[in-house]
């Protein structure tokens, strides 16, 4: 897909990825890290294709979890951890989990 860039600059998504055409070869370099990550779905094919999806785009997915307590307690982990870093800054959530709601949730932690 890279090999088909039309111009010799282009920018992706949130202009985190630029692509540069330089001696006939296309170079990717990463201006910012893409956002982290947070995925909470009880139905793995789904968790698979999002994380799939997701990862070969540049993005770390830095929790997964197929309940609200699971998703609860990585996250409590995720930012009691040394300075925070792998605190997601975007949160996939389904609404039906098997003991809560994904919209809770996301209020919950905000």
């Amino acid at each position: 897909m890279l090999n088909s860039v039309p111009s010799s600059i282009m920018e992706r998504g949130n202009g985190n990825t630029r692509i540069q055409e330089q001696d006939g070869k296309i170079n990717q370099q990463r201006e910012k890290e893409n956002p982290k990550i947070m995925i909470v779905e009880d139905d793995s094919d789904m968790a698979s294709l999002y994380r799939s999806f997701l990862s070969r785009n540049g993005y770390r997915i830095v929790i997964q979890a197929a309940t609200v307590g699971e998703a609860k307690q990585k996250f409590k982990e995720a930012i009691s951890y040394g300075t925070g870093n792998e605190k997601p800054q975007v949160a996939i959530l389904d609404r039906r989990l098997p003991d809560g709601d994904g919209l809770e949730l996301g209020k919950t932690l905000i």
